[in-house]
């Protein structure tokens, strides 16, 4: 029997074909994201308005066209059972106007929200420019991972994510508790019909690593000697699959195949995470110069978070992937 291990990716990887993006490619059964869309819905009709009003979107949806064969295959989807990530984005915008310890995100989420209810078009231009820029604009990027890291603890989705150096993404990383560690090979750069092959070629090996991932997920606790039996199985597939000249040129786009390794390191995380760092990284800012990094991280020197009132309490898992410059020893 197959294990269905379903990982959510922010729209901002998948944009730019980023490691959190590849990686889930590789492992999930399925990766969900958030999927912007107008307002009318996603009809053919509503799409074809949409991008005659807003040639940013057009060129949102063209940047995703390489992973069209993984849409069709099934592999990447916008929704479960007819709900999506961005049905979420309502209760966030709701808990930081009502919860105290989220009140100095205010100023940052308060013109978009404004925005979304009073010009839907707009909204879903500034969408699209940000994501294509890869998400400067905290105002934006915030309420997304947000509603995406609700959703995947809804839902008990796994939630990959990058491994930038931030003040929110390290006050994230100490609000939660580390369950396993490793690194394996993945392709860093690929087109979407040659992720699908290599998907069919190590099916076994793949369906392996996720079994042990999910049951480490389900139970809290992994077994480490399964997990490196499945690693090494999965390496030593790949090792063949690259050695065969499967990864050899260039992909169905044009673009070279470039197989690398990456780290995972999977973590236990409040269901409210992305709010809780960034406000902490708001806070730490106090007023201080520093920049706004992409997918809502501030960079700047990082401070202990605060609480928003409650403590956490742990709602998913998240896979920070990080790529590595070096064949990890263990592979």
């Amino acid at each position: 029997m197959s294990s269905h291990l379903a990982i959510a990716v922010s729209p901002y990887h998948l944009a730019t074909r980023e490691p959190p993006a590849m990686a889930a490619l590789l492992l999930g059964s399925t990766v969900l994201t958030l999927l912007p869309h107008p307002a009318a819905g996603t009809s053919r009709e509503a799409v074809f308005e949409a991008v005659q009003k807003s040639p940013r979107y057009l060129r949102l949806l063209e940047s995703w066209r390489w992973s069209t064969p993984l849409w069709k295959a099934g592999i990447i989807s916008a929704a479960i059972q007819g709900q999506t990530p961005g049905d979420s984005l309502e209760a966030v915008y709701r808990d930081v106007k009502a919860v105290p310890g989220f009140a100095n995100l205010r100023p940052l989420l308060g013109e978009m929200d404004r925005l979304r209810d009073e010009n839907s078009a707009r909204f879903l231009d500034a969408v699209s420019h940000d994501l294509l820029r890869g998400g400067p604009d905290p105002g934006i990027s915030i309420p997304i991972n947000a509603a995406l890291e609700r959703f995947s603890a809804d839902h008990g989705l796994v939630l990959a994510r990058g491994a930038v150096s931030s003040i929110a993404q390290r006050a994230e990383t100490r609000l939660g508790s580390k369950l396993f560690s490793v690194g394996i090979p993945v392709l860093l750069q690929a087109g979407g019909q040659t992720v699908l092959a290599l998907r069919e070629d190590l099916e076994e090996s793949l369906e392996g690593l996720r079994a042990v991932i999910l049951d480490a997920v389900s139970a809290g606790v992994v077994d480490s000697a399964r997990l490196h039996s499945a690693v090494a199985e999965y390496v030593a597939d790949f090792s063949h699959w690259v050695d065969a000249g499967l990864a050899a040129g260039d992909d169905e786009d044009g673009r070279r195949v470039v197989p690398g390794f990456v780290g995972l390191m999977c973590m236990r995380m409040p269901a409210d995470a992305v709010l809780r760092s960034s406000g902490a990284a708001v806070r730490s800012m106090g007023g201080a110069g520093g920049e706004w990094g992409g997918g809502g991280a501030w960079r700047n020197t990082p401070s202990a978070p605060s609480s928003s009132a409650a403590e956490p309490a742990f709602g998913r898992f998240t896979l920070i992937v990080r790529e590595m410059n070096i064949k990890p020893e263990a592979a």
